[in-house]
């Protein structure tokens, strides 16, 4: 189970959104390691993205270059890198994409899960995994 709280954040404008943090940790070199809270977003497609100087702080190894389709349909050539996180009680590897933005838990990352919102100020926010049909 993960947990997090509803809370204010002040970039690109003022407004309230689900966040919870994550340990991001250099695959390589466990000492390398980070903790960042990650704003929830449904709207996005991928698994987390962190801004250039997180990923230049933890030293992550380049994955892949590649580009992804803004809302406005443009295209944006993007750089993916690799991280080490535990999520659901398991260890993994995950692609990190580079954006100088707040970082973004998006819904690959979500898929499998319940996210359940409180929708206030303080507002707890809860990410279960959904158990396996029997």
């Amino acid at each position: 189970m993960i947990r997090g709280q509803v809370s204010q954040l002040l970039s690109p404008t003022l407004r309230w959104a689900p966040v919870v943090s994550i340990v991001i940790q250099n695959p390589a070199n466990p000492n390398l390691a980070a903790e960042f809270n990650f704003e929830v977003d449904t709207a996005y497609s991928g698994v987390l993205t962190l801004p250039p100087r997180y990923i230049q702080s933890l030293a992550l190894p380049e994955d892949q270059d590649g580009s992804v389709h803004l809302a406005d349909g443009s295209s944006q050539a993007v750089r993916y890198f690799t991280a080490r996180i535990d999520w659901h009680q398991r260890s993994g590897l995950v692609p990190i994409l580079e954006l100088d933005s707040d970082p973004l838990l998006g819904m690959a990352l979500l898929w499998g899960s319940r996210l359940t919102v409180d929708a206030q100020a303080g507002g707890a926010v809860v990410i279960d995994e959904i158990p396996a049909p029997a």
